[in-house]
């Protein structure tokens, strides 16, 4: 998997009015962010671009044990999922 993948997301909508109630709750993109220290570092970052970090309290582990993974959220609402993806994740400290 390449770093940074997703290669489309295509949604048909023929009546977005009718379609917020199903579709409403589908919120954000996730994509493949390398290894831990990758997505450690795209926290890091984030906020000098507008992202905030959902979920500080859980992070990195708001996905549960298995998955490393960042939430971020902006000012317009827009959500991105960082997941470690390259098999070495490690487990929340006890």
């Amino acid at each position: 998997m390449t770093v940074g993948a997703l290669h489309h997301v295509e949604v048909w909508v023929p009546d977005l009015g009718a379609a917020m109630h199903s579709w409403g709750w589908l919120n954000h993109l996730a994509f493949h962010a390398g290894p831990p220290a990758a997505v450690d570092r795209l926290v890091e970052q984030a906020p000098a671009y507008g992202w905030e970090l959902l979920f500080p309290d859980r992070h990195p582990y708001a996905g549960g044990a298995g998955t490393y993974a960042a939430y971020l959220a902006d000012g317009q609402g827009y959500e991105v999922e960082l997941v470690a993806s390259d098999g070495t994740v490690p487990g929340p400290s006890a």
